[in-house]
């Protein structure tokens, strides 16, 4: 069975068989037990041994807890994947222009304003999620249209943040 796991900012993907594991490719040596207390597993990767807590928010989706640092990990299996797809096909015909929120979260700051230029790649919005900082930024260049949200707001995750149109459609 074949994964796509996403950590953070970083996707992998893991290939596991019966006696293989995977990731991005490359052979790896990894078993996994439970522990005595709910939640918790003994994670071996490599011959390093690391324990962790994990607690499941949804289909495919985990809070992790490893040495001491929080991760929000998401886990997608070949159906999983196939619906991400559709949703990701869905999103670009319905709004072509829209920068959504990638994940749940609230808004620290607003970093654009109505009818100002951007360039891909250039910082729109910082939502905090998870107490930490994540900045969405604009995927091509444009004109900010709409802003749809405000400091302080709460935002689920694929909320339309910002509206952009092509530089040659951006008069408001």
């Amino acid at each position: 069975m074949i994964y796509e796991v996403r950590v953070e900012d970083s996707t992998f993907e893991i290939e596991i068989t019966s006696d293989l594991v995977r990731i991005n490719g490359e052979s790896v040596l990894v078993d996994l037990a439970t522990l005595e207390k709910t939640n918790d597993y003994s994670l071996i990767l490599d011959g390093i041994s690391q324990p962790i807590h994990a607690i499941k928010r949804g289909r495919g989706a985990w809070d992790i807890l490893c040495n001491k640092r929080r991760f929000y990990v998401n886990v997608l299996d070949r159906l999983g994947r196939a619906i991400k797809a559709v949703e990701l096909q869905e999103n670009e015909v319905q709004h072509p222009e829209a920068v959504i929120a990638p994940m749940p979260g609230r808004i620290v700051s607003v970093e654009v304003e109505e009818g100002e230029s951007v360039e891909a790649g250039q910082g729109l919005v910082i939502v905090e999620a998870m107490k930490m900082e994540n900045e969405v930024r604009a995927q091509a260049g444009g004109c900010v249209q709409v802003i749809h949200v405000a400091n302080g707001d709460a935002v689920e995750k694929g909320k339309i943040l910002i509206e952009l149109v092509p530089l040659e459609e951006g008069t408001i």
